[in-house]
Order: structure tokens, then sequence, then C-alpha cells
């Protein structure tokens, strides 16, 4: 048996709502500005991507989440809000 105890409970709707909003804000404002900077897409007001640097923002999007669900054990929201996610045999 693993030390974690919270594995098999289930995990209420309104933590997974809100992990999911804390990665998608952290991943609109992480890689939009990131990407913004690196192809001079930055403004006064934020930034602004269009073309191939939105379509670059929307794969690290994918990304971050498919690499956190499948692999990394969960997402940074996941992990504040102490989402367990099932481990990979």
């Amino acid at each position: 048996m693993s030390g974690d105890k919270t594995a098999g409970l289930p995990v209420p709707g309104w933590r997974r709502v809100v992990a999911i909003m804390l990665d998608m804000v952290l991943v609109f404002i992480g890689f939009g500005f990131a990407v913004g900077w690196a192809t001079g897409g930055l403004t006064p007001n934020g930034f602004s991507l269009s073309g191939w640097p939105a379509l670059l923002f929307y794969a690290l999007g994918f990304a971050y989440f498919g690499i956190g669900w499948n692999y990394a054990g969960g997402t940074i929201g996941d992990r504040v809000m102490r989402i367990p996610r099932p481990r990979r045999p």
C-alpha cells in the first residue's frame, strides 16, 4: 500500500474547477508573455499574438496540460489544490 491516503478518494468538483482556472491563468500569463517577449509581441497593455506566435502559444498550453496530466503527476493547479492523479504503471 502506498503512503498517500488520498489516492483512492474522490475529489470535490469545485477543487477541480479551481485547479483548472488556476492553470489557465498561469498558462495565459506565463506562456503569453514568454511567447510575446520572444517574438516581439509585447505591447504597453500586455501582449498581442497572431499567426505562428499564437499557434506556438496554443501548442505550449496543450503541452503543459498533456505533460502535467500524463507524465508529471499533475499540473501546478492540481498540486496546489491537492488533486491526486493516478500513476501510470
